[in-house]
């Protein structure tokens, strides 16, 4: 059953869009994910004693640099109302530039554990 489930494909997400961020991209990512204030509805990883930070009104995005595609967080953040509706109630509005929300992507896809 696993296998078969991994060969079915979202014809929304087109693969291979997303690769790991320049520097540049990351730093400008963690200043937009801190600027909007991301943290404050999804656990975000931290070096505390729990091992994140932040709220718990949305996903936790822990470790999720291990546990989602990429290509597919990219989609999703273009625009999170075509997957689940009023679900990006408070995402930026008007949305970021395409270029912005990769950089966000980018720095979000490091989120992992050992």
């Amino acid at each position: 059953m696993a296998d078969f489930l991994r060969t079915l494909k979202d014809a929304r997400i087109t693969e291979g869009v997303m690769k790991s961020g320049t520097p540049e991209e990351l730093a400008r990512g963690e200043q937009l994910y801190r600027e909007h204030a991301c943290q404050n509805c999804h656990w975000t990883p931290a070096e505390n004693r729990r091992g994140y930070t932040g709220g718990t009104s949305s996903t936790s995005f822990v470790n999720m640099g291990n546990r989602l595609q990429a290509d597919w967080v990219y989609r999703f953040n273009l625009n999170p109302n075509d997957f689940v509706p009023e679900s990006g109630a408070y995402i930026p509005n008007p949305s970021l530039p395409d270029e912005d929300i990769y950089a966000i992507t980018a720095y979000m896809m490091t989120f992992t554990q050992p």
